[in-house]
């Protein structure tokens, strides 16, 4: 699992157990703050009651027919209220009255009866004793829905309790209110965590971009592509990617001075060798036309052993370069025709055709020295791999951010096992005609000069015949993204 899924998975099981037991706590505490709302007004409902009461009471004897017609309307009464998502239609409240001994003397509910000793339940009983009497039973003992709250006044006559009146309310009346607050908490939760998942994405890329250019970086060292290393916000991530540049530089100066000498070793050791077998036979009684052959041929490989350390030191020069150090506007047209002109002797000693049909202008930034050196081995290739009297076509590209320089020959092409061996340093293949090879080392040195100036190099066969080399490079070496 990726960082960022591991920071996003970990908030929301954080969020998930903190948000259970905070919804777990509101969830069980809503319905208690409710009832005890609710048991205040009753309280106050009672004690307003008791006090109409108390002033129709003679000898101790509750006068309980003043109550009983008001209650009765009220019942009988039509009512249409909105209380929130409430439509309240009716009267919701019972009362019922003891005497001193706990004896219903009246009650405006049918499950309550009058004559009934309700001397044992804790409203009556409590009031009874001078205390606070207040219980939640079932109104209806035959149906459990029926839960209500019971809250008891006392009817005092001359300081004294001359009996008791309960107000009650049925819990059902404010189940709704509960319900609806327990639906806010629910959906606030919900959208909460829809928020905080949210956020947590969002910090979660925060966070891991920066590895992750990292690693793209550290990917882009350990497959020897060129690439700056990339500004970083963070001062642990900087640190770490100057560290991991530091020890990139240290083991591939090591790496590349090892495949260095092993590659030059390997490859100076085929024209040493012919140059040692020569110059023994030369000490030999031999013919002086066998003489001048072998001659030739040592000369002609230590002509070989030079361009090789010449090529070699050439290209350990650019591959060392970590970004372009001379960079000027050219325009590459006079380049061209500078570089067709030193290679006339060439083509021309084979009668090649050089059709120059590049644009007007070619105005780059770059670092021409380079530029050029990378165009001449594209199109000593041409000729080199061209027949007598074969055709060479420069032509040229030019979009808003790149222009491409494009060499198309009429050779051979490309043997089906060498395509992707072609950029592969002393990889070569015989010259056209003469079946000599080259030190291999042309088009590695123009891949590191296009990789140097943030540009391509791609070298393909053409449908019928020949080979299309195509060097493309950004007009500007300091456009956004390069």
């Amino acid at each position: 699992m990726s960082i960022k899924w591991r920071i996003i998975t970990g908030f929301f099981i954080l969020y998930a157990i903190g948000f259970y037991l905070l919804y777990d706590f509101i969830a069980n505490d809503i319905r208690p703050r409710y009832l005890e709302t609710v048991e205040e007004s009753l309280n106050d409902t009672a004690n307003i009651l008791a006090s109409l009461l108390e002033q129709e009471i003679e000898n101790s004897v509750i006068n309980v027919n003043t109550i009983k017609p008001v209650i009765k309307k009220a019942y009988e009464k039509n009512i249409s209220s909105r209380i929130y998502a409430l439509h309240k239609t009716g009267v919701s409240l019972h009362v019922y009255i003891t005497d001193q001994n706990g004896i219903i003397i009246y009650s405006s509910n049918k499950y309550i009866k009058e004559g009934a000793d309700y001397s044992k339940w804790r409203d009556v009983r409590l009031t009874l004793l001078g205390k606070y009497g207040a219980r939640s039973s079932l109104l209806d003992e035959s149906n459990p829905n029926s839960k209500s709250i019971f809250v008891a006044a006392p009817l005092k006559y001359k300081n004294k309790i001359a009996g008791v009146i309960t107000v009650i309310k049925p819990e059902e009346s404010i189940a709704l209110f509960i319900e609806i607050a327990k639906r806010k908490a629910l959906v606030t939760g919900i959208l909460t965590c829809m928020l905080f998942i949210f956020l947590s994405f969002i910090l979660s890329i925060w966070i891991s971009r920066p590895v992750n250019r990292l690693t793209d970086y550290v990917k882009s060292l350990r497959e020897n592509k060129r690439s700056e290393m990339p500004a970083f916000a963070g001062k642990e991530i900087v640190t770490l990617a100057e560290t991991f540049n530091e020890v990139w530089e240290d083991l591939k100066g090591e790496k590349y001075i090892e495949q260095y000498i092993q590659t030059l070793t390997h490859e100076l050791k085929s024209p040493l060798s012919s140059i040692i077998g020569s110059s023994e036979l030369l000490e030999d009684d031999i013919p002086d036309e066998q003489k001048r052959i072998f001659c030739k041929n040592i000369f002609r490989e230590s002509r070989r052993m030079e361009s090789i350390i010449e090529r070699m030191l050439e290209l350990s020069s650019i591959e060392s370069q970590e970004r372009l150090k001379n960079i000027e506007k050219a325009d590459l047209i006079p380049v061209i025709n500078d570089i067709l002109e030193s290679l006339y002797p060439d083509y021309r000693k084979k009668n090649i055709l050089i059709n120059n049909n590049t644009s007007q202008s070619l105005n780059i930034e770059c670092d021409i020295f380079l530029i050029r050196h990378a165009i001449q081995n594209l199109i000593q290739n041409a000729i080199r791999f061209s027949g007598d009297g074969d055709t060479i076509t420069i032509s040229s590209a030019v979009t808003d951010n790149h222009i491409s320089v494009i060499i198309t020959d009429s050779g051979e092409g490309i043997p089906d096992y060498a395509a992707d061996k072609i950029f592969n340093k002393f990889y070569s293949l015989p010259s056209q005609g003469t079946k000599v090879k080259s030190t291999g080392l042309g088009l590695p040195f123009v891949k590191e000069i296009a990789a140097l100036h943030k540009g391509s190099i791609t070298v393909k066969n053409n449908p019928d015949k020949g080979v299309t080399a195509e060097l493309t490079l950004p007009v500007e070496q300091n456009m956004p993204g390069l």
